[in-house]
């Protein structure tokens, strides 16, 4: 790190939507404030379906939010039923040319972040957030490898895993039931072509719901939204369904894409990129509270996230989610007290901790099969495994991320870790064999192996820069 880091008054940690939009927040009001983010830029380590309403980042941005990276507006909804091999679809039109766009994580992610830095925050990135400064029971700083940075008061906005919320006391491990695996490819197509497959103008976007027989009976389902050269192709599965039937979340891609109306949509494409992320779907009761002694929690880590089956929102919440931690930091700041109770009160009049989202899935499957009846692929559309991975930028990390007590695993019966990788880092010949390289880092083998296993996997994050990379997210 070459930035002095002393100095700041606060330290928000992940420069994702939300973590962007607190450090926007604060360095308008003209707080020294440092952003750090783990990957090598932002967006780097995140991963969505792909949609994005616009109110949030319009009210953030005012006239500015167009300048924006975006891929595509949607003007078509589209909820599609499947059966094996046949399909039926409740299509609606958007009259609002601008309600909702599509866009790439890595692209906006890091366009979001240098409005943040334009507006005076300071980003640093590769640079893994590991403890918090601890005094008398309050949050005084961060930890990042050697350096410790102090200052008044954190927001964490450090994903669905949140370290820090934990090590502050404020979460519990999350229950398989309250997690979902999303897996993604990003198939490229002529603009041309994904217009008149979907009978698009040009520059128009479309976004559709996917339910029915691509579950394979599980609790989830599928979603497209398209960009302007490629579209995002993906599956959404209850976390405690993959062990429960034994059904490798990676395996549920090649479900999708088997199927008639899938295979018209991508013929002739080619995939560029396989992304997975896990969902948080317990929403803000996630926490016990979003807020302890100098810290505030924003963003996935506190559940804020929207999914009612039809309707998936994370971003813009996540933007007004950091949005109101920010304004909550700053009626803090001129009180000069960041203690519990005064950032209780502040928040709560910001309405952030007066609504729970509703978090479901909508599930909707003709009958229960399991993993071998899900492969048998003969189209050239069909991509294993072993392609996708191919297709993953990883960093090796020098330092092991992934710990496991294998002579436990040996008196595991279900083993869920073996289903709910979506790289299959875990693999089983006699024993427990495991291959960080291609890790997306979920996190969700963590949670299933302490809740549903023999609590044998020791999980954190690569080291900052190490890891995965994703290039659309």
């Amino acid at each position: 790190m070459t930035l002095s880091l002393e100095g700041f008054e606060v330290a928000v940690v992940g420069a994702g939507p939300a973590g962007s939009a607190a450090a926007l927040t604060l360095a308008r009001e003209g707080v020294q404030v440092l952003l750090v983010e783990r990957g090598t830029f932002p967006g780097a380590k995140n991963v969505f379906g792909g949609r994005i309403y616009s109110y949030a980042v319009r009210r953030l941005l005012g006239d500015a939010w167009k300048e924006a990276p975006i891929e595509r507006f949607v003007r078509k909804e589209g909820l599609t039923f499947m059966t094996d091999d046949s399909a039926f679809t409740v299509e609606y039109e958007s009259k609002d040319p601008e309600g909702s766009f599509t866009a790439k994580r890595a692209r906006f992610d890091k366009w979001l972040a240098e409005q943040a830095e334009k507006a005076g925050a300071s980003l640093i990135t590769e640079a893994r957030v590991d403890d918090l400064i601890m005094e008398k029971g309050r949050v005084k700083g961060i930890v990042a490898g050697q350096d410790k940075i102090p200052t008044s008061a954190v927001i964490a906005c450090d994903g669905t895993t949140t370290g820090l919320a934990r090590k502050a006391g404020l979460v519990k491990m999350l229950e398989p039931n309250q997690i979902s695996m999303g897996t993604k490819d990003v198939v490229e197509l002529p603009v041309e072509t994904i217009e008149e497959r979907l009978g698009l103008d040009p520059g128009e976007g479309a976004a559709h719901v996917f339910v029915g027989s691509c579950t394979n009976g599980t609790r989830g389902g599928g979603f497209m939204y398209t960009n302007k050269d490629s579209v995002a192709l993906g599956m959404v599965v209850g976390g405690e369904d993959t062990s429960s039937k034994q059904i490798q979340s990676s395996t549920f891609m090649d479900r999708l894409r088997k199927h008639p109306r899938i295979r018209r949509l991508i013929k002739g494409g080619k995939t560029v990129e396989y992304d997975a992320h896990m969902i948080p779907e317990a929403g803000p009761k996630m926490l016990t509270r979003p807020y302890t002694d100098g810290m505030l929690v924003a963003g996935d880590a506190a559940g804020h996230l929207l999914n009612n089956g039809y309707t998936f929102r994370g971003v813009d919440i996540a933007i007004q989610a950091g949005v109101a931690a920010a304004q909550t930091v700053l009626e803090a700041r001129e009180k000069q007290d960041y203690s519990a109770g005064t950032l209780q009160e502040d928040l709560q009049r910001t309405a952030l901790t007066s609504k729970r989202q509703s978090i479901t899935l909508l599930t909707c499957s003709r009958h229960d099969q399991r993993s071998e009846d899900i492969l048998d692929l003969s189209t050239e559309e069909a991509m294993t495994l072993d392609k996708r991975l191919a297709l993953v930028n990883f960093t090796k990390d020098p330092e092991p991320f992934i710990v496991v007590d294998t002579e436990k695993c040996e008196h595991c019966q279900k083993k869920p870790c073996l289903y709910i990788c979506p790289a299959e880092v875990y693999t089983w010949q006699d024993k427990l064999n495991y291959n960080t390289e291609g890790c997306m880092e979920t996190g969700a083998c963590l949670i299933v192996c302490h809740k549903l296993g023999a609590g044998a996997i020791t999980w954190k994050y690569p080291s900052g820069g190490k890891g995965v990379t994703f290039k659309s997210g």
